[in-house]
């Protein structure tokens, strides 16, 4: 009951954005089972993400992900935010590995996955895999947010390669298309 009880305190202090205080709940939750409940390393992760303790979050993420988990939405979004820690630790390639694992397993969270995949592969310099990487998006996720995101940083690829021409009709694509939006 102890231990149940951590958990949903840590939940709710989370959901107050009392983020250390989750921290602590979670931890003890973890501490007071030999099999503690899977989600505490995934909510434990998202207590360490939003104190920017990204090496620590990456960490419960991966034991997160290490369990079966059957839900493949959450278990795309903990790929997804071990990919975003592993970003911000300048990981890249382990951050690619962790957004193209997001992808495989759940198509619903896939436009995000493509988008910092083309993002860190600009970061490399690697225009062309940028390019390819953000093509994916827009071709397979037309009405995603961060189709005409990805509209943009496919011109700036261009433009960094001198492709002016491809960097202009990207440009306009995202003015024809996503006319709306603060893109445009």
């Amino acid at each position: 009951v102890k231990a149940k009880a951590n958990l949903w305190r840590g939940e709710v202090n989370y959901m107050f954005k009392n983020y250390a205080q989750a921290e602590s709940d979670f931890k003890k939750h973890i501490s007071l089972l030999k099999q503690p409940k899977v989600d505490a390393y995934y909510s434990l992760g998202y207590a360490f993400f939003m104190q920017k303790m990204y090496s620590e979050a990456e960490k419960q993420f991966t034991k997160y992900l290490a369990k079966n988990i059957k839900d493949k939405a959450t278990k795309a979004d903990a790929y997804n935010r071990k990919g975003d820690c592993l970003y911000m630790m300048k990981s890249y390639k382990n951050a690619i590995k962790a957004y193209s694992e997001a992808e495989k397993t759940y198509n619903l969270s896939a436009d995000y996955s493509l988008y910092m995949q083309g993002i860190i592969y600009g970061v490399e310099k690697q225009h062309s895999e940028k390019i390819e990487a953000l093509n994916s998006l827009i071709m397979l996720y037309p009405q995603s947010s961060y189709a005409p995101k990805a509209m943009i940083e496919k011109g700036n690829a261009h433009i960094a390669l001198n492709e002016s021409d491809e960097a202009i009709a990207s440009f306009a694509k995202v003015y024809d298309t996503y006319p709306k939006t603060n893109q445009a």
